[in-house]
């Protein structure tokens, strides 16, 4: 399966201590600061972000400052922003930012169809906070195989998400559910979006793995099919060369089990070509 060069990460979640999440928020006095170093790393891993809302509310515009941080000329960032087409979006980009924003207005109405539709088209999720839709994402995103980096340490729907990987594991092994569950300090930040790059690499070994599986599948399907003409003409040799009715001989003993015989293969060999556990 071909991969981005930039893979573009979708981030989803709040941290708004105005409102009541079930299960609730933890730590919100450092979230916000931690969305931004979540940005800044993902900046500097050379990723793309795809993001929904520019509210103060949710955790894309923390995470979009400190990605804007993280960029240079050098290292440009991009942001790509997929807002319902009655929702405006303004990020306060520092001026002189290296990072290009790019609005991909949904046709539709409403924020959850731009919302999830987005998500099946990206390369991984960041979860931080959130309640409901949070953890929705997060399940959708498990069930298509895409990397998740659920942060539990501040709760609400992501650290749903982070028991329930424990369980499904996807792409991640017991290193990175280990750091997905840890309290936050400044220096997770890095850890937890190398998981995610490492979570963006076994994803794309599966995938080759299955590649070849596929491509082998398909040549022997090939050469089953091949190997079934040949006994077709076999058996119809057999019968066209058979002698006149008369004396079993040799000759005729062999015409009357060999024609049979390689129709008998031949039926065995398409059924199980295109047979889904073909042996």
């Amino acid at each position: 399966m071909s991969q981005r060069v930039r893979p573009l990460i979708a981030v989803v979640g709040s941290v708004d201590g105005a409102r009541v999440f079930s299960p609730p928020l933890r730590a919100v006095n450092q979230a916000h600061a931690a969305c931004a170093k979540l940005g800044q790393a993902l900046a500097r891993a050379g990723c793309d972000l795809a993001v929904f809302s520019s509210k103060s509310t949710y955790i894309e515009a923390d995470v979009v400052r400190g990605y804007a941080e993280g960029t240079d000329a050098q290292n440009p960032g991009r942001v790509a922003v997929y807002p319902p087409r009655h929702r405006e979006v303004s990020f306060a980009l520092p001026e002189g930012s290296s990072v290009t924003l790019d609005t991909y207005r949904d046709t539709s109405g409403e924020w959850e169809v731009a919302y999830y539709r987005t998500l099946l088209n990206c390369d991984g999720v960041l979860m931080v906070g959130g309640g409901q839709s949070t953890r929705v994402a997060g399940i959708i995103a498990m069930a298509q195989g895409i990397p998740v980096v659920p942060v539990a340490a501040f709760g609400g729907g992501a650290r749903e998400v982070w028991i329930n990987l424990d369980k499904v594991r996807n792409h991640a092994d017991d290193e990175d559910i280990a750091l997905l569950g840890r309290d936050w300090s400044p220096d997770n930040a890095a850890r937890l979006i190398a998981s995610l790059m490492r979570q963006r690499t076994r994803q794309a070994a599966a995938a080759d793995i299955r590649a070849r599986a596929d491509r082998l599948s398909a040549r022997r399907t090939g050469a089953g099919l091949a190997a079934a003409v040949l006994c077709v003409v076999a058996a119809l040799a057999a019968l066209v060369l058979a002698d006149e009715p008369g004396r079993a001989d040799a000759r005729a003993l062999t015409s009357l089990t060999a024609a049979p015989l390689f129709a008998s293969v031949t039926g065995a060999m398409i059924r199980n070509s295109f047979e889904t556990q073909a042996a």
